[in-house]
């Protein structure tokens, strides 16, 4: 009976070990957080935020970051995480903003473009 149990908790340690391995390290990281095993949740996402990734993907590495940060009580790293995110969001808003006003001048100043943005309408 041990040596079954003992096999058995072997094996089910080798498959959430081999789970976690096959996740990216931003999937990775929230198991952990899910788990409320907050220091490997930042090491693991702290690997996440060096990825490539679109807007999208960093917004969630550094809020899930600051989350580990926060719930490990450490709230300076936290704060400054959270801050980095707020200003990911800020960069995508101004390139945003930046092509809408681009659009417009190209309206504004190519009539060829209004006639044919009227006829799409």
């Amino acid at each position: 009976m041990g040596r079954r149990l003992l096999s058995l908790s072997i094996i089910i340690t080798f498959l959430i070990t081999g789970c976690t391995l096959a996740m990216t390290p931003l999937e990775r990281g929230k198991y952990y957080l899910d788990r409320h095993n907050y220091s490997k949740a930042a090491s693991a996402l702290e690997k996440a935020a060096n990825e490539k990734g679109d807007i999208f993907y960093y917004f969630d590495v550094y809020s899930s970051l600051g989350d580990a940060y926060s719930y490990n009580n450490d709230p300076d790293r936290a704060i400054s995480v959270y801050r980095s995110a707020l200003r990911i969001i800020q960069l995508r808003l101004r390139e945003i903003n930046t092509g809408r006003l681009e659009i417009r001048r190209e309206l504004n100043f190519n009539p060829d473009v209004q006639v044919q943005a009227m006829q799409d309408d």
